[in-house]
């Protein structure tokens, strides 16, 4: 049983997750397919190089980070929603 609302769903658990599978396939395909952007980001209070290893962790598939020592920024390149999450991390 699953509730979402004032809806309830009543299947077996293999219906659940072959549910599931398919809404991961659906959104693993539309990242295949979404348009890389690529964002830089300036880094204040650590090293650009530091942070490398921790974004990483938050790349699609196609995504890259890499940083500018010179002026201590980070070059992103990955989804738009990826790139708004990382973003994030520096506010």
């Amino acid at each position: 049983m699953a509730k979402a609302g004032n809806v309830t769903r009543i299947a077996s658990l293999e219906k659940f997750r072959q549910a599931r599978e398919g809404e991961l396939a659906s959104k693993r395909g539309k990242e295949k397919l979404a348009d890389l952007r690529i964002d830089l980001i300036h880094v204040k209070y650590t090293s650009a190089r530091d942070m490398v290893p921790v974004l990483k962790d938050l790349l699609s598939e196609r995504g890259s980070v890499s940083a500018d020592e010179r002026t201590n920024t980070l070059i992103l390149s990955d989804i738009s929603t990826n790139i708004k999450v990382m973003r994030d991390l520096f506010r």
